[in-house]
């Protein structure tokens, strides 16, 4: 193990989140390490109803598309929805703006909500925009990183959720984060 092992090791996760058991003391937190984009390449702003809630949707390279293809339907025509990275097209409806990428931060500044795959990444971004998630996990470490937005309550599961849950999910996190608009 000590190849592995330096003079100085930093974590770049939340404690609160993926705490740990008696470290070292060559071992420090120095929380996430999130990109922060100059600009915001994508003209997706121009698109957003804002007299809309805005749901940002992001399932990073290994989220499963087909798992939400029921935003299509008109009755989620009631928020505006950007699907970031939905390179197959699944999100296809009028009131989804689908980009293949956009500043996630500007997004979720913007955002009342987000669903996504749970990457470390995304979670992070969320976290640090104060945006609740909604997550749909495709591996173990994903698994891993809900059940800490969980116990944080930065998010939650929507493994389970049934049409009817994700209609109620949807407008609560809507209704309670629509301040989040801009003025």
């Amino acid at each position: 193990m000590q190849e592995l092992e330096g003079n100085e090791n930093l974590i770049c996760d939340m404690p609160e989140l993926f705490p740990q058991k008696l470290l070292p003391a060559a071992y420090q937190f120095i929380g996430p390490l999130v990109y922060q984009y100059a600009q915001d390449p994508g003209d997706w702003q121009h698109y957003v109803d804002w007299n809309k809630p805005l749901i940002c949707v992001c399932m990073g390279s290994t989220g499963n598309w087909e798992q939400l293809s029921f935003l299509n339907d008109p009755y989620y025509s009631r928020y505006t929805i950007v699907a970031a990275g939905d390179k197959g097209k699944v999100l296809s409806a009028d009131h989804i703006i689908t980009r293949d990428f956009v500043n996630l931060n500007t997004l979720l500044e913007k955002a009342s909500l987000m669903i996504c795959h749970g990457g470390n990444g995304t979670i992070y971004t969320g976290i640090l925009n104060r945006v609740f998630m909604l997550c749909l996990a495709s591996h173990f470490e994903q698994d891993y990183n809900i059940e800490a937005l969980e116990r944080n309550g930065y998010g939650k599961s929507a493994a389970a959720f049934t049409e009817a849950d994700w209609k109620e999910q949807l407008r609560f996190h809507c209704e309670k984060y629509k301040l989040k608009q801009p003025a």
